[in-house]
């Protein structure tokens, strides 16, 4: 524990990180007797503290600040980038798994608080928690709950409802900051449509301030005004 943090303090903070929330002070005085946990503060960067395809020997914890998190698709033919914000938990579903990687890049952008749990004590001590299993699978459950509610843009009949879907399944995030870096001729391939027809309705939506075009990207200010 860090040794500036009173135990109450300590505890406020860990009760407020996903997968920790509900375990009485007890068990938690245990787990931490065990993990010593160590809150670190990491500057804003342009560095990477996680790059896609790292293996995942471990559950991240981001208490507080923000970081971006960038894909590239695995045709390599479009990134995009968004953001997080703490308290979350970074990939908790690749920890396990036929394929321990993580899927994503992230950068902080602002200071960050976080807390890093190894695989082996995860497994070790955190396991034992009754409460903390059942908050690692509601977390699971709804990872999956949402992928199930995406609709395929394929099933859409107009190039103004392709885009908003393929938009929608291409992020993940609540925060409605959103870039995509795209060729136009790559983006009109995927919808199934022309690329003049894809450029000219993006530029309807430039024109109604919902999307902002540049070379080979798409900013996005607020995803929810495209709906």
């Amino acid at each position: 524990m860090n040794e500036e943090m009173d135990i109450k303090g300590m505890y406020n903070l860990l009760t407020g990180i996903p997968l920790l929330m509900g375990i009485s002070g007890q068990d938690l005085a245990r787990i931490e007797e065990h993990l010593k946990f160590q809150v670190e503060t990491i500057s804003a960067s342009n560095y990477p503290i996680i790059s896609q395809g790292d293996v995942c020997s471990r559950l991240f914890f981001l208490i507080s600040g923000e970081l971006q998190k960038e894909t590239t698709s695995e045709d390599k033919l479009f990134s995009t980038q968004e953001y997080v914000s703490g308290p979350i938990v970074i990939e908790p579903e690749n920890l396990y798994g036929l394929r321990c990687q993580y899927e994503n890049t992230y950068r902080p952008t602002k200071a960050c608080q976080v807390l890093q749990i190894k695989k082996h004590d995860v497994g070790t001590h955190l396991m034992k928690s009754e409460i903390f299993r059942m908050n690692y699978m509601n977390m699971l459950s709804a990872q999956i709950a949402r992928l199930k509610n995406v609709n395929s843009y394929l099933k859409h009949n107009n190039v103004r409802e392709k885009l908003v879907s393929f938009f929608q399944k291409s992020f993940t995030t609540p925060d409605p900051r959103k870039m995509m870096k795209i060729k136009m001729t790559d983006l009109a391939n995927y919808l199934d449509e022309t690329r003049l027809t894809v450029s000219h309705e993006l530029n309807k939506m430039e024109n109604e301030g919902t999307v902002q075009l540049k070379r080979m990207s798409i900013y996005i200010p607020d995803i929810n005004k495209l709906y």
